[in-house]
């Protein structure tokens, strides 16, 4: 009797296992895509302009940063021609005097660069936001239910790849970010 009943049992969980997939491949399989993020960050015209603007405040950067260090060599060189001249109290003093402007140039500095990189990951966030809403407008007109990005895909088919459509219509909807002001 239990083994007639484990017998039972069995045959009940086996029909199950087969009909159960019968059911699944009843549901319609997802339609995939695939889309090469890292070329779209380089290659449209939203991100073009950010490089262009970091490039160009870049240059202004460096070239400031170039004036004060040249101030602070000079200065130094300067206090360095009086020390025979000055007390040693007094030439510690002016010592001090410019390594803390020094201190203060590069504490300007890096939050200088530090405004720079936020800026660039806002307007990076304002490509990603873009980018979102087209995917999801040529997901929506071909019937597509999953995008993956193209690098973690082995092997995409080229039917797949919707990069190209999705980068022509970044650069209509986003032809242009402009940066936070630094």
């Amino acid at each position: 009797m239990i083994s007639s009943m484990r017998i039972l049992l069995i045959a009940a969980f086996l029909a199950l296992a087969v009909v159960a997939p019968r059911g699944a491949e009843a549901q319609s399989a997802p339609a995939i895509a695939v889309l090469d993020a890292p070329r779209i960050f380089r290659e449209s015209k939203a991100a073009k302009s950010i490089q262009a603007e970091v490039e160009k405040k870049h240059a202004a950067f460096q070239a400031e940063i170039a004036k004060q260090e040249e101030g602070l060599r000079a200065a130094d060189q300067k206090l360095k021609s009086q020390q025979a001249a000055l007390s040693p109290e007094e030439f510690q003093k002016k010592r001090q005097e410019i390594a803390g402007q020094a201190d203060k140039f590069r504490k300007n500095a890096q939050a200088r660069r530090d405004q720079m990189e936020n800026a660039v990951s806002a307007g990076n966030d304002q490509i990603r936001d873009a980018l979102v809403k087209v995917v999801g407008e040529i997901a929506k007109a071909k019937g597509i239910t999953l995008v993956l990005n193209k690098t973690i895909v082995v092997w995409p088919g080229a039917s797949m790849d919707i990069t190209a459509e999705a980068l022509k219509k970044l650069d209509a909807a986003l032809p242009k970010v402009t940066l936070p002001k630094t």
